[in-house]
């Protein structure tokens, strides 16, 4: 099963940092925030994000995004082929 952001950003709702706030604002907005068509995930967490965040939530955005797509990739690595 591959990690997703959402999940991913779940996990992070402890942390006493940028991230930290904004898993816990965004995972209360994402329900309310349904996509017309199936974008990329990282396109609909951006729009979610731009749409209903200030400057700082993007900037802990661009952070989480990188930190998720490492978490991601050692998932990957670790599970059998």
């Amino acid at each position: 099963m591959e990690l997703t952001f959402k999940a991913w950003l779940l996990k992070q709702m402890e942390r006493q940092d940028a991230i930290g706030k904004l898993a816990q604002i965004m995972t209360k907005l994402e329900p309310a925030y349904v996509p017309r068509r199936n974008n990329d995930e990282h396109k609909k967490w951006a729009d979610i994000i731009t749409r209903h965040g200030e400057l700082v939530h993007v900037l802990a955005f661009n952070q989480a995004w990188r930190e998720y797509q490492t978490a991601k990739e050692a998932t990957s690595a670790a599970a059998p082929a």
